[in-house]
């Protein structure tokens, strides 16, 4: 149906990227063999780093009024990418296993309400899997952070209105 209706749309060119889990899953490669014989369609599996790059240079595309140095963040099902922007260049990028999906399925197996255990556990993960992955603050000072994705506006949903504060929610 999704194949049918691009080339129905006059769609030319389509570009298929596996993320988090075809990256884990043991049979990634398989599966997107698997779909090239099935529908025709060329499936890259790509690096966390490379999702995060793709995200950010995403964002730069669309919000061409961002000015000076600031981190954007995607919150996926299985990672969150996170990259550094100075002068509309992104100037790092990673991709830590810290989706939305990810950290239910650890620590949020069951329904609320949440047992606070579990949430200072979680809260632990996620603290020591950021201190791993960036193990001393930015030399550069970051004054803004942007969040992409559906989990980004769950959260910012959650969270009242501050007037200092700006929340896109494209």
């Amino acid at each position: 149906y999704v194949l049918d209706a691009t080339i129905e749309a006059g769609v030319d060119r389509i570009v298929a990227v596996g993320t988090s889990a075809l990256r884990e899953a043991k049979n990634g490669t398989e599966l997107a063999q698997l779909a090239k014989k099935t529908v025709g369609i060329e499936l890259s599996i790509i690096s966390g780093t490379e999702e995060a790059q793709l995200i950010a240079e995403g964002i730069l595309a669309n919000e061409p009024n961002l000015e000076g140095k600031f981190l954007l963040i995607d919150i996926g099902g299985g990672s969150a990418e996170v990259s550094v922007v100075s002068r509309k260049a992104v100037v790092e990028s990673t991709s830590l296993p810290l989706g939305a999906l990810r950290l239910q399925q650890l620590f949020f197996k069951s329904g609320p309400p949440v047992d606070p255990n579990r949430e200072d556990q979680a809260r632990a993960f996620i603290r020591q899997t950021i201190a791993e992955a960036v193990p001393m603050p930015p030399l550069y000072p970051l004054r803004l952070a942007i969040g992409s994705s559906g989990s980004v506006r769950a959260l910012a949903k959650l969270r009242p209105e501050d007037k200092e504060e700006r929340c896109f929610t494209k």
